[in-house]
């Protein structure tokens, strides 16, 4: 495995690693699942490569070669989807069909046929694999890319002086990593092998970096993600694992050594770690998984305190929109109180600046206990009550 690969999945981790970021530390709205689509489709892309370039034979190569151009078509029209929906937009469900369909038309075009894909060429002299493209690929696929990049650049245009306070700032973010990274790669990925020149075939992966760079910026100085309590449970989750394993591989692997005259060859050893990990990894998805059923079964009165206050800090903590921060409270509340009506009433200046309900009986009216919570709110001089 060449450099060049090496630079690859390391790049390629650094995707995931944002994916998975994303996945755990932002809002579940529109938006953020098909940025999150996006960042699939360039993890993919990058794998794709690397998979390719390492591909020994010609059915190998060209197999990876049409999962390169699949994975490259995926991400303009989820920057397309994601412009739209930005921040909490509804996109119409007939766009969302129209958009698959093109996507799925494409990538069947590559994987089931030669025309966009014809072969890869093992016997060039030259140090990247060269692709002989079918005519598909000229009158077709360039022009796809084309006009979803174009697509989705006017659309994060246009939102862009639509937009108002953080929003703004995080769409600016967004837009220039998008541009910039896309750009070259567009350059180096579409237009020179257009022309047969697969030099820098690789370095649009390596290009994401920038936009990885520009993101995470935006995470620290924007709030695209909230991932400080990320950060710090990664940290002590990291040494906790690594004190685990290293009392594993002393007790069981040492242990037995000594005791029973065992030798373990390096992969054995290899197959008890990664085993005592995955074990670690899953006990407390399991545990929670578990935990929800009993309680929905046998309903348990005690909750813990502090789980639900950092729960509730975590909710406010990961939103920017006080209609979102509502919704995960409630769902919070419900979760371990068991409630079944709430009111949240923000003040401002003596009047009522923000209110939000949770009736899970739809039907119920105002009673008198929230009428004179309301006459409470207008009178005292706290800011926020539930």
């Amino acid at each position: 495995m060449d450099l060049i690969n090496l630079f690859l999945i390391g790049i390629g981790l650094l995707n995931f690693s944002m994916l998975a970021i994303i996945h755990l530390r932002s809002p579940k709205i529109t938006s953020v699942k098909y940025l999150k689509v996006a960042v699939l489709g360039i993890s993919l892309w990058c794998t794709s490569m690397i998979l390719f370039r390492a591909s020994p034979t010609t059915q190998l190569a060209v197999f990876w070669s049409k999962m390169l151009y699949c994975s490259a078509a995926f991400i303009p029209m989820a920057y397309v989807l994601h412009g739209l929906s930005f921040p909490n937009r509804s996109i119409g469900k007939k766009l969302i069909v129209l958009s698959v369909i093109f996507f799925l038309l494409l990538d069947s075009l590559i994987l089931f046929t030669s025309s966009v894909i014809t072969t890869v060429d093992l016997t060039a002299l030259t140090r990247e694999k060269p692709i002989i493209f079918g005519p598909a690929y000229y009158y077709i696929y360039i022009a796809y890319i084309s006009i979803f990049f174009s697509a989705a650049y006017f659309i994060y245009y246009k939102r862009l002086l639509a937009s108002k306070g953080i929003h703004k700032y995080q769409l600016r973010v967004i837009f220039v990593g998008i541009l910039i990274a896309s750009s070259i790669g567009m350059f180096t990925n579409l237009i020179l092998p257009t022309f047969g020149n697969f030099s820098l075939n690789w370095l649009g992966q390596v290009m994401t970096t920038l936009w990885l760079i520009i993101v995470t910026y935006g995470i620290i100085k924007h709030r695209l993600v909230d991932i400080k309590l990320l950060v710090v449970r990664s940290i002590s989750y990291f040494f906790v694992l690594t004190m685990l394993i290293a009392f594993f591989g002393l007790v069981v692997i040492a242990g037995n050594s000594l005791i029973f005259q065992t030798n373990y060859s390096r992969g054995e050893i290899i197959v008890f770690l990664s085993s005592f990990v995955l074990l670690v990894a899953l006990f407390q998805p399991l545990k929670n998984g578990f935990d929800a059923i009993t309680s929905s079964i046998f309903y348990k009165q005690n909750y813990d305190s502090r789980e639900f206050l950092n729960a509730l800090n975590v909710a406010i903590a990961s939103h920017l929109d006080l209609d979102e921060i509502s919704k995960q409270l409630f769902i919070k509340l419900k979760a371990y109180l068991k409630i079944s009506n709430a009111t949240l009433v923000v003040l401002k200046k003596n009047k009522i600046h923000f209110r939000s309900e949770l009736f899970e009986n739809k039907n119920v009216d105002e009673g008198e206990e929230e009428i004179s919570l309301l006459k409470h709110a207008m009178r005292t001089e706290e800011k926020i009550l539930v």
